[in-house]
């Protein structure tokens, strides 16, 4: 491995070690990745620096934590990733310069949490995130109302690991589908919660599931296609 490896490459390592269960070689390349990272980043302070809190509903996000280096921001399914990234770097430009990296996603119309590293695609923040998301070791948790057939009574718990495979126009990623020989996807799923809601005037009532859902994976619309 070169001195200073790339996020992305080490996160691959990573996640092909931990497949493995060979755990020595990660944990001491990111033993060592993160004590370059705490030596030469310079948001290395312990103590949060006073960031500008931007009232969640104007501008569609909210500065939820800061801890060396990285910034966890939720946004709210009205607002695109690069509007987020645009408006976050507008509103702390004045503490950490002009370069911000997104270390995760989330898909068109979701709700949730974005993980931002303070510095560029090549600083120590962001290449120890990326290394942690590529290896699979972040752990990331939905939690979704399902309607339609239930997924079975509370406490109930399944993996869903159908292939997905991309359907496409003009060159777009549409969705990603279940498919035979598709790409690997794993999500795992615990009913919290069933509800039935009857219809109006005697129409058909309908059913509802509330999920704790976690991708294994990180598949274009995993989720819903499973």
């Amino acid at each position: 491995l070169s001195p200073k490896p790339e996020g992305m490459v080490l996160g691959s390592v990573v996640n092909s070690c931990r497949i493995a269960n060979a755990w020595a070689l990660p944990c001491l390349v990111l033993d060592k990745e993160l004590s370059r990272w705490l030596t030469l980043d310079r948001f290395n302070d312990s103590d949060p620096f006073n960031l500008p809190q931007p009232a969640f509903g104007n501008e569609g996000w909210h500065i939820l934590l800061q801890h060396r280096g990285l910034l966890a921001v939720l946004t709210t399914p009205n607002i695109s990733i690069e509007t987020l990234l645009e408006q976050v770097d507008d509103s702390l430009r004045d503490f950490c310069g002009p370069e911000l990296t997104r270390v995760s996603r989330l898909d068109s119309g979701t709700s949730g949490v974005l993980v931002i590293a303070l510095g560029s695609g090549v600083s120590p923040s962001a290449n120890y995130a990326l290394a942690q998301f590529a290896g699979r070791l972040v752990m990331k948790t939905y939690h979704c109302l399902c309607s339609g057939n239930g997924l079975g009574c509370i406490g109930s718990k399944a993996i869903r690991s159908a292939p997905l495979s991309t359907t496409r126009a003009n060159d777009a990623i549409l969705a990603f589908v279940p498919a035979f020989g598709g790409r690997e996807a794993c999500t795992t799923f615990v009913v919290k919660a069933c509800y039935q809601l009857m219809g109006l005037r005697g129409t058909q009532e309908c059913s509802f599931t509330f999920a704790e859902v976690r991708p294994v994976t990180g598949r274009t619309h995993q989720i819903r296609a499973h």
